[in-house]
C-alpha cells in the first residue's frame, strides 16, 4: 500500500468519501444557518440549496451501503434503532429556544424508508425517485390550508405531524427523491460487484455535475430559468440533484487520491454528524439566552462552529476509543442500542456480519494511520 494514501482500499475509501460528504453537508449547514450574507457573488446561498438534499442523499447512501453488509432483519433493526433516535432527538431538540428548523425527524422517517428503497433493484429506485419529484409541488399545494389551519389554532402535535410528514421546510417526497439519487449514485460510484470500475468514474459524474450545476446559475443570473430555496419547484428540485450530487460524488472522487489524509478531519466530522448537529443546536438556543434580541446570523457563528467540529472530532478521533463509541457520543450510544436491539430480537445469524460498522471503522483508521 502507498504510504499515507487512502485509495488502494476500497471500503476505506468508501467509507471516508461518505463521512467526507457527511462533513460538507455540516460546514453547509452552519453556513446556511449563521451566514450574515450571502458572500461573494451569492456563493454562500448555495448552502440553503445544498444542506437538507445532502443530508437526504447521504441516508439513501448510508442505507444502501448498511444492505450490504446486513441481512434485512438487522439492517431493518438497525434501520428502526436509528430512525427513534433521530424522531427523539428531533423532537427534543425542537423544544429549544435555538431560531433554526429541525431536520432530524423528517430524516428519522426517511431512514426507515430507505430500509425499503434500499433492497429494490435499480430501475424500481429510479422509478421512485421520479415519482417523488413529480409529487413534491403537489404536497406542498394540497397542504397550505392544512397547514394555516393548525397554525391558526395553535395546536403544536398537530404541526408537529404535518412537519414531519409534509413539511414546507423539508418536504419529505424531496427527501425521498435526494435518497433514492443517494443510492443510485452509491451503486454507480461504490459498486458492490468486482472488479472495481475505472478511476475516473467518479471523477467524470462530478465534472457532469458540475457543469450542470453551473449551467443552471448561469441561466438564472441570465434570466432564462428561475428557482428559490425552499419553494419545491421542479427546477429547483432539479438543482438540488446536480449541486448534491457534485458533492458527494466530488467527496468520493477525492477519498481516492493519494492527498485525502488532509480532509480526514472533515471526514472525522462527518462521522459523528448527529452528536455535533445536537451541539450546535444547543448553542444557537443558548445564544438567544446570552444575546436576547441579537440575530445569531454572524461570521463568529460560522466560523467559530466551524473550527470547534473539526476540534472535537478530531480529539474524539485522537481518544481512539473502541467499538462503536469510535464515532461519536451520541452515535456510540445509539450503535449500542442497536447491537442490543439486534441481540434481543433474534435477528442475526451465524453468517451475518457485525450489525454496526464498528469493524469498517477501526480498520479504517488502522490503515489511515500508516
Amino acid at each position: 500500500m502507498t504510504q499515507g494514501s487512502l485509495a488502494p482500499s476500497r471500503s476505506r475509501a468508501r467509507e471516508i468519501g461518505v463521512d467526507l460528504a457527511r462533513g460538507a453537508a455540516i460546514i453547509s449547514m452552519f453556513v446556511a444557518h449563521t451566514a450574515p450574507s450571502a458572500g461573494p457573488g451569492g456563493l454562500f446561498q448555495l448552502s440553503e440549496f445544498l444542506t437538507f438534499p445532502l443530508f437526504a442523499l447521504l441516508v439513501g447512501a448510508g442505507a444502501e451501503l448498511a444492505a450490504r453488509r446486513h441481512g434485512p432483519g438487522v439492517h431493518l433493526v438497525g434501520a428502526v434503532v436509528r430512525a427513534v433516535a433521530l424522531l427523539g432527538l428531533g423532537w427534543l431538540l425542537a423544544q429549544s429556544a435555538a431560531l433554526v428548523v429541525i431536520v432530524l425527524a423528517p430524516l428519522g422517517l426517511l431512514t426507515l424508508l430507505c430500509w425499503g428503497i434500499s433492497r429494490a433493484p435499480s430501475w424500481l429506485v429510479g422509478l421512485v425517485a421520479v415519482l417523488a419529484a413529480a409529487i413534491a409541488p403537489w404536497t406542498i399545494d394540497s397542504s397550505r390550508e392544512v397547514w394555516s389551519d393548525a397554525v391558526t389554532s395553535g395546536d403544536t402535535t398537530r404541526m408537529w405531524w404535518l412537519e414531519l410528514l409534509i413539511s414546507t421546510s423539508y418536504p419529505q417526497a424531496v427527501l425521498v427523491l435526494m435518497a433514492a439519487v443517494g443510492i443510485l449514485l452509491t451503486r454507480l460510484l461504490l459498486p458492490r460487484e468486482r472488479p472495481k470500475p475505472s478511476a475516473w468514474l467518479p471523477a467524470a459524474v462530478t465534472v457532469a455535475a458540475v457543469c450542470a450545476t453551473g449551467a443552471m446559475i448561469v441561466g438564472r443570473l441570465l434570466g432564462q430559468i428561475d428557482f428559490l430555496a425552499y419553494q419545491t419547484t421542479w427546477t429547483e428540485q432539479l438543482f438540488v440533484v446536480v449541486l448534491a450530487s457534485a458533492v458527494y460524488a466530488g467527496c468520493v472522487t477525492f477519498a481516492s487520491l493519494p492527498v485525502a489524509r488532509v480532509a480526514l478531519p472533515l471526514a472525522w466530522v462527518g462521522a459523528m454528524t448527529l452528536t455535533l448537529y445536537s451541539l450546535h443546536v444547543a448553542w444557537l438556543a443558548w445564544w438567544v439566552d446570552l444575546f436576547p434580541g441579537r440575530s445569531d446570523d454572524t461570521w463568529l457563528n460560522v466560523v467559530g462552529m466551524s473550527v470547534v467540529a473539526v476540534v472535537v472530532a478530531s480529539a474524539w478521533r485522537a481518544a481512539r476509543l473502541p467499538h462503536v463509541w469510535r464515532r461519536g457520543p451520541v452515535e456510540g450510544v445509539v450503535g449500542l442500542v442497536a447491537e442490543f436491539a439486534i441481540r434481543v430480537t433474534g435477528v442475526a445469524t451465524p453468517d451475518t456480519p457485525e450489525p454496526v460498522s464498528s469493524r469498517q471503522t477501526s480498520r479504517s483508521d488502522a490503515e489511515a494511520r500508516r
